[in-house]
């Protein structure tokens, strides 16, 4: 009588708490990933972590993402910095084919510097 009261317990509390987990998990996923918000807050957050900075985050990661600037501190006193990106995939071709197509992947300017490299006077250097 009491494994079946236990049982009862657990099927009355635990699957709709597990489903409620489940659906909050798959609402922030969403949000993060097709809302301009979410993917907004995900680069500053991802920025951060690095020391960095992001500028002019526009669009999301599902219809499409540009960014004005992207700054980096890496480990190793390696620093990258990124103006002007843009990325577009073809979410689709993913969960057709199971192939992950990227249609644009472009910047205006990427700069490496590694090794605590001073930073150069001339931009175009």
């Amino acid at each position: 009588m009491r494994l079946r009261s236990i049982f009862r317990q657990l099927v009355f509390w635990g699957i709709p708490l597990v489903f409620t987990l489940v659906l909050v998990v798959l609402g922030f996923v969403y949000w993060l990933v097709a809302t301009p918000t979410g993917t907004r807050w995900a680069m500053n957050t991802a920025a951060l972590q690095f020391e960095g900075q992001s500028r002019g985050v526009k669009g999301s990661l599902w219809s499409g993402l540009e960014f004005e600037g992207l700054s980096l501190l890496l480990p190793d006193d390696m620093r990258v910095e990124v103006d002007g990106a843009k990325l577009e995939v073809d979410w689709p071709q993913l969960w057709q084919s199971r192939e992950l197509r990227i249609k644009e992947l472009s910047a205006r300017r990427v700069a490496v510097w590694m090794d605590g490299e001073p930073k150069p006077d001339d931009p175009d250097a």
